[in-house]
């Protein structure tokens, strides 16, 4: 059975885009966690940052004879980016400290600023950056209040400008000055960043959502087309049964293709015993059953319905044979005269002879496992053409394997919409039973 549906599987063409998404779709748990951790994320991010505000000067590096000389203008912007360098150097650092703490309007300020400002703080928070290749350094000064950020900028513009070299004075070095001609332009608020955080966080989550929702949907896939369904069995797809209303007694409309099918390729000129079996509720195979043994009555076949599910009884409980006498009585050698059959009326005045489950059967598995299951399906195949077994489904499997073992046919039954996972104890059928599963029969849904 593996090695089929592997086969299956491995000539399964390429996922389309719709089919990406529906894995999205089947794992979107993943998905919402994932964005949920993403916002919470950006909302910590925004808890946990500083409030800082930003100022911005400038500076420009030049001839000491002045911006506007030519003299080694092309030297300029190579001597701009090296100038640049030099703001985060321990020279115009300390110059910046002590320009920076003896702008403060009190003692107390003074005394913070000099405590806060130490080289590693001064280096996170100034920044000099070249304006394209001009010879122009914009220096930006980050700060908790913007009266300090304001105060930092100015120092450091003023230090840069001290220490490198000023206004063609003795402190120009190699006929270079740098100018300051911006000392501190307050740009407001830079922290914390609320919409920039969970733009990120938002990011983040549907990104990494993304891969955990196609991973979480490629485990609990969700088979909605039929075509899926016998696909991932590896079995023929025999009939899609579509409800009309609750109303209508031909519930399956779709169910006279199937009957028509299994007589054309499966139909002998010996009785034939089929199980109905399958991954979908008691409820549904027992309905299908009933159903099918009257279509084929109708078709002229002689059929008998048995309901073999011991436990849930459905097919006996929808033709409201629960108190008859069944198959549980045949299996614990109640008549010596074979099972006892009961006629049940339809609404279409078709009679059909049927097997209840009757009662008794406290072990349903060691009682289909018995001799006697064999003797009732032989009994029956002397009388009639077509014996319908309503079995119970694969989550009962120790039931199931007797029942196949009886069986020349079977189909097994899925509803639509069915996950992958739920497939798996179709695995542990045997190769020499599962061949007797001439294809899959999927359902609307389970009801």
């Amino acid at each position: 059975m593996d090695q089929r549906v592997k086969d299956a599987t491995n000539t399964r063409r390429d996922r389309s885009l719709l089919e990406w998404v529906a894995l999205v779709r089947d794992g979107k748990v993943a998905l919402f966690v994932a964005l949920a951790i993403g916002i919470l994320a950006g909302i910590a991010g925004t808890a946990l940052q500083k409030t800082e505000y930003q100022s911005t000067g400038s500076v420009v590096v030049s001839s000491a004879k002045g911006f506007l000389s030519p003299e080694n203008a092309d030297a300029y912007p190579a001597l701009t980016d090296t100038t640049r360098r030099l703001l985060k150097t321990p020279a115009v650092l300390d110059e910046t400290r002590n320009a920076y703490v003896a702008s403060a309007g009190d003692p107390k300020s003074a005394a913070r600023r000099r405590n806060m400002a130490t080289l590693g703080w001064l280096r996170n928070h100034l920044t000099g950056k070249q304006v394209s290749i001009t010879s122009i350094i914009e220096i930006t000064g980050t700060a908790p209040t913007q009266a300090e950020a304001t105060a930092l900028t100015r120092a450091a513009t003023t230090s840069l400008e001290k220490v490198v070299g000023g206004g063609g004075t003795a402190g120009a070095t190699g006929g270079l000055m740098v100018k300051a001609f911006s000392f501190g332009e307050p740009k407001g608020q830079v922290s914390p960043t609320p919409f920039r955080n969970m733009l990120l966080g938002i990011n983040a989550g549907v990104i990494l959502g993304i891969v955990a929702a196609l991973a979480l949907g490629a485990r609990r896939r969700v088979l909605r087309r039929p075509r899926d369904i016998a696909d991932e069995l590896g079995l023929p797809l025999v009939g899609w049964l579509r409800r009309k209303t609750k109303r209508d007694r031909v519930a399956y409309p779709g169910l006279a293709e199937v009957r028509a099918r299994l007589q054309s390729e499966h139909v002998g000129p010996l009785p034939t015993a089929l199980l109905l079996t399958g991954v979908t509720s008691s409820k549904a195979i027992g309905r299908v059953a009933v159903e099918l043994v009257s279509s084929m009555s109708q078709s002229g076949l002689r059929t008998v319905l048995v309901d073999a599910d011991l436990n849930a009884r459905s097919a006996s409980a929808q033709l409201s044979l629960l108190q008859e006498p069944g198959l549980a009585e045949s299996l614990n050698g109640g008549s010596a005269n074979g099972p006892v059959l009961t006629t049940a009326p339809l609404e279409e005045k078709v009679g059909v002879s049927v097997l209840p489950a009757g009662s008794g059967a406290t072990d349903p598995a060691l009682a289909l496992s018995g001799t006697r299951l064999g003797q009732t399906v032989e009994h029956l195949r002397g009388e009639f053409d077509f014996v319908v077994m309503a079995g119970p489904n694969l989550d009962h499997l120790a039931e199931v394997i007797p029942l196949l073992e009886r069986a020349d046919l079977a189909l097994l039954l899925a509803p639509r919409g069915i996950p992958a996972r739920r497939l798996e104890p179709v695995r542990m059928i045997g190769d020499d039973l599962w061949r007797r599963f001439v294809g899959v029969v999927v359902l609307d849904s389970e009801d």
